[in-house]
């Protein structure tokens, strides 16, 4: 089964390439989840690297709280 989140207005799009450390990071933090879900799937795809290579949860919320902050 595929796990797939749409927001209203925009296409869906498919969480099953998402660490799942960033998937639970982005249903806590609706910001990260609006910047998330509006960024280029290229930008996306810089934010899923990034996780995956997150050494600790501390770096997972650093990376997720840079997206629900406004000015990063």
């Amino acid at each position: 089964m595929k796990l797939a989140l749409a927001w209203e207005g925009r296409k869906s799009m498919d969480f099953q390439q998402i660490p799942i450390g960033l998937g639970m990071g982005l249903a806590m933090n609706g910001r990260a989840m609006e910047r998330f879900s509006n960024m280029t799937e290229a930008e996306k795809e810089q934010i899923i690297f990034k996780c995956k290579d997150a050494k600790s949860k501390e770096e997972m919320d650093k990376i997720i709280s840079s997206l629900g902050n406004p000015f990063a």
